[in-house]
């Protein structure tokens, strides 16, 4: 089967590759959050601009072949 290669930014990129012929191993969800508190305050001339960040992420992996294989 011949691939045609598709420069993308000059890297040659295989347009159709083949199905593999099996299904995906597994199955990923990720899940995240933020917050992001800011204030600011003046005293006379001066700016104070104080925050704070707080992330979490949560990621799960099913392994989809040992129901589906």
């Amino acid at each position: 089967m011949h691939q045609e290669l598709v420069p993308y930014r000059g890297i040659p990129i295989a347009t159709n590759a083949p199905n593999p012929g099996f299904p995906a191993f597994r199955e990923n969800t990720t899940k995240t959050l933020g917050l992001y508190l800011q204030d600011m305050i003046t005293v006379g001339d001066w700016l104070f601009t104080g925050n704070v960040r707080q992330d979490r992420m949560e990621s799960t992996s099913f392994n989809v072949c040992s129901i589906l294989c």
